[in-house]
C-alpha cells in the first residue's frame, strides 16, 4: 500500500504554502515592474547535474536477506550517487515556470569490506520523469531566487554481483516528491546558469509488482545550464 508518514505530509504543507506565499509576492512585483518580465525566456532547454543522497537501508536489507538466504558474503551497503538530467523549461507568465525533465544515472562501485580482499560489487541505476513548478523572485535585474516543487516517476534497477558471477536484482518503480530552494543568474543573450538545494523523497507505489515496499529519501543539490529556444 502507498503511504507516507504524517511528518512528510507536514513538511510538504508547509513548503506548499511558502510556494503560494512566494507566488502571490512574484505577482504583485510583475504587477509594479515588468522589467524581469524579459529576461526569462518563453521556452528554454536546459541540462543539469546533481548529487543524490537518499538513505537506501530498504534496498540494503533486502540484499542482507537474500545473502541470509543463500549464504552469500556480505555485501557493502548502496551509496549516494550523482544524476544527469534534460529537460524542457516553458515561461507562460513572468515570474512562473514550467518544467519537464528525464533524469537517469549509472553508478558501480565495490565498497569495502574489512576481512574482504574481494568484496560484492554494486551496481545501481536510476531513471525519472519529472515535472515541476517554479515560482521567480527577483534579486537583481539579472539574477532571481527559486522556489518549486513537483513531482514524478522514477525507475530503480539494483544489483549486486558476489563471486564466482552470481548476481542478485533489486527493482522498484517509484512516485517521487521534490522540493528545492535556489538562485540563478541569467545573461544578456538568454542563457542562464543555475544552482539549487532541495529534498527528494520517494515511495514504491505498487509494492506487489516489485521485490520490496521501500522508500529513498535525502537531499539534492543541482547544477544547470540554460539555453533559450524561443525569446519574447
Amino acid at each position: 500500500m502507498f503511504t507516507i508518514r504524517n511528518y512528510h505530509i507536514r513538511l510538504l504543507a508547509v513548503f506548499l504554502s511558502v510556494l503560494s506565499g512566494t507566488f502571490l509576492y512574484s505577482q504583485n512585483l510583475r504587477e509594479e515592474d515588468d522589467r524581469p518580465k524579459r529576461r526569462i525566456p518563453l521556452l528554454s532547454a536546459f541540462v543539469s547535474g546533481s548529487y543524490f543522497a537518499p538513505k537506501l537501508s530498504d534496498v540494503d536489507g533486502v540484499y542482507e536477506k537474500i545473502e541470509h538466504a543463500y549464504n552469500l558474503p556480505q555485501g557493502g551497503a548502496f551509496k549516494t550517487y550523482y544524476t544527469v538530467s534534460a529537460g524542457l523549461r516553458v515561461a507562460p507568465v513572468s515570474l512562473q515556470l514550467i518544467e519537464l525533465e528525464v533524469v537517469g544515472t549509472l553508478f558501480k562501485a565495490r565498497p569495502s569490506i574489512e576481512g574482504n580482499s574481494s568484496p560484492p560489487t554494486n551496481f545501481i541505476r536510476t531513471y525519472a520523469l519529472r515535472g515541476s513548478y517554479v515560482v521567480n523572485v527577483p534579486l537583481q535585474p539579472y539574477i532571481f531566487i527559486q522556489v518549486g516543487a513537483g513531482a514524478g516517476a522514477l525507475w530503480l534497477r539494483t544489483e549486486r554481483t558476489y563471486p564466482a558471477r552470481v548476481i542478485a536484482h533489486v527493482n522498484g518503480e517509484l512516485l517521487e516528491l521534490h522540493t528545492f530552494l535556489g538562485a540563478e543568474l541569467f545573461y544578456l543573450n538568454g542563457t542562464s546558469v543555475m544552482f539549487r538545494v532541495g529534498y527528494s523523497y520517494a515511495t514504491t507505489v505498487y509494492p506487489t509488482h516489485t521485490e520490496c515496499d521501500f522508500t529513498m529519501k535525502g537531499a539534492t543539490v543541482n547544477i544547470g545550464f540554460h539555453i533559450p529556444l524561443v525569446r519574447i
